[in-house]
């Protein structure tokens, strides 16, 4: 079921509600029976051009895509080579034996040579690195600080840790600005409302 609102104007001096269910079929169709729009926004930004809100996220999906594919090199290389392989010279005898509480001993040919460990988990250390620059990165568009997230990786004063708080809360303000324009709205409406059909 489909609500169409449309506001008072000069080719609509009474506004419009249409209740429909399809392109041919209404369910009612009348003037608005409201002084304003029962359609409340919060957004924290406008999109301007379109009728969307703009929020700082859309500046994170690029960056959570990267760290993404970053994560799960790391994690992709731990399970397939997080048990370790052993080299063992072609033509060499072992012979391993149980030491005391379950440790192995194994006999070699110092010929040969020991057996070695093929170690293929080791990720490059500028993997680590730049997950930790698109971090910095991602605290930096968003505004959400690590003292905001609550992991404080300095010794820092109480003042600073406020100051760094508020620093993310003022950052973030135009949302909440709209939650305060969004239940101005809200309660103006209902009380609207009541003033128009209330009958005591």
């Amino acid at each position: 079921v489909f609500t169409f609102y449309h506001e008072p104007s000069e080719s609509l001096p009474a506004g419009r509600l249409v209740e429909y269910v399809g392109a041919d079929i209404k369910l009612s169709d009348g003037p608005l029976p409201f002084k304003s729009l029962p359609v409340y926004r919060i957004a924290p930004a406008p999109w301007h051009g379109t009728p969307f809100g703009y929020t700082v996220a859309f500046d994170l999906l690029g960056i959570t895509v990267n760290l993404d594919a970053l994560n799960s090199i790391i994690t992709t290389g731990q399970m397939n080579y997080g048990l370790q392989n052993i080299l063992l010279p072609r033509g060499a005898e072992y012979n391993v034996f149980s030491l005391a509480q379950g440790l192995n001993g194994i006999e070699y040919d110092p010929k040969i040579g020991p057996p070695s460990p093929l170690n293929l988990l080791q990720t490059p250390k500028e993997v680590f690195e730049n997950i930790r620059r698109l971090e910095v990165k991602m605290e930096t568009l968003s505004g959400v600080n690590s003292v905001a997230r609550g992991n404080v990786e300095k010794d820092l004063s109480g003042a600073a840790l406020a100051l760094i708080a508020s620093q993310a809360v003022q950052f973030n303000n135009g949302l909440q600005q709209s939650y305060n324009f969004l239940l101005e709205d809200v309660g103006t409406g209902v009380i609207e409302v009541l003033q128009e059909y209330a009958t005591t």
